[in-house]
């Protein structure tokens, strides 16, 4: 059987049905046509979903400021690359001179 794409609607509903309903989820696999193991996982993703504390204002502007330095880092390191990319040649003529030259005799 291959991979199917499920509606997102289809998937919210069929996961308010177990959790908010209380119908099995065999039940709910008949009704809505998708397999057990994934409307399990999915059930168990919004119950961790549900369960977490929700993220403060303090929370959010910490991580924003914590991705917009990793952002920062990664621009200066891809610039660094570029330089090093445009140096390799001279580096190696000079450490493999002497092999990478042809002699004519």
């Amino acid at each position: 059987m291959g991979y199917r794409p499920i509606d997102q609607a289809l998937r919210r509903e069929a996961v308010r049905c177990v959790l908010d309903e209380g119908h099995p989820i065999l039940g709910v696999c008949e009704m809505y046509g998708v397999g057990p193991t994934a409307l399990r996982r999915w059930v168990e993703q919004e119950r961790r979903c549900r369960s977490a504390p929700p993220v403060t204002a303090e929370q959010m502007a910490s991580y924003e400021a914590e991705m917009a330095a990793l952002r920062a880092r990664v621009a200066e390191l891809e610039e660094e690359q570029i330089v090093l990319k445009k140096q390799l040649p001279s580096h190696l003529d000079r450490l493999l001179g002497r092999r990478r030259r042809s002699s004519k005799r």
